[in-house]
């Protein structure tokens, strides 16, 4: 019962989005202008793959939802329907509207409260109801807050599944978490890095202006990119 709601729901969310039909087979940010990321050469650096699994990587307040962010941003804004599956309840919708997430064209999956064993499994599980069933631009898979040891049981199996799921689609599955886990079945691994931050005004009253992040494509190997988080007024 709960299998045949959950593709009820998938179909009829897919029905109301575009589907990708990029002929470039990725989706690119070159067009991107949120006012919460500057994108310096990103569209060279960091472009995804359709039909394909692409890993977010990179410690704690690293750039990893920003970017998230603007990755969905950018599928929304071409009409596409993506999700978000959420396996520690962490995804603050305020924060992603401001960040130019179109929400009513989003399925906001939440797993559980705590990022156990179980949490993960349901993720998981969603993943794989949300990839079977197709229709989607961008698929999120927040594992950010999971622990080393949750991701290592993690069964490989889950990776060739997904992997074959997305062949021959134009869908996007992006895994986001502390480390690569999908290994060979990911074709793109992107790592993200806090630089510094930006300040203004005076010793007595300073401002924080923004964050600056370094993204960098480790597979496949690219030069790495500057990225620009700007505080929203």
């Amino acid at each position: 019962m709960a299998n045949l709601l959950a593709n009820n729901i998938l179909s009829t969310l897919a029905r109301k989005g575009n589907f990708p039909t990029d002929s470039s087979s990725f989706l690119s940010l070159d067009h991107l202008s949120a006012d919460h990321l500057s994108p310096d050469h990103l569209s060279q650096a960091l472009r995804l793959p359709r039909g394909a699994i692409s890993e977010i990587v990179g410690r704690p307040s690293s750039g990893r939802t920003a970017l998230l962010h603007a990755i969905l941003a950018e599928s929304l804004s071409r009409g596409e329907i993506c999700a978000f599956i959420d396996c520690a309840d962490s995804f603050d919708p305020a924060t992603a509207r401001n960040n130019g997430v179109a929400l009513e064209r989003l399925l906001w999956v939440r797993c559980g409260q705590k990022p156990d064993h179980a949490s993960s499994e349901r993720a998981l599980k969603a993943a794989d109801w949300i990839l079977h069933g197709g229709g989607f631009g961008v698929v999120v898979l927040d594992l950010c807050d999971a622990s080393p040891e949750t991701l290592r049981r993690i069964p490989l199996p889950w990776w060739y599944r997904f992997r074959r799921a997305l062949e021959s689609t134009t869908s996007i599955l992006a895994i986001a978490g502390s480390h690569s886990i999908a290994g060979s079945c990911a074709t793109c691994v992107i790592e993200m890095e806090r630089r510094g931050v930006r300040w203004s005004g005076s010793a007595q009253v300073p401002v924080l202006d923004g964050i600056d992040f370094r993204a960098a494509s480790r597979k496949p190997v690219r030069a790495s990119s500057p990225l620009h988080a700007v505080l929203a007024g």
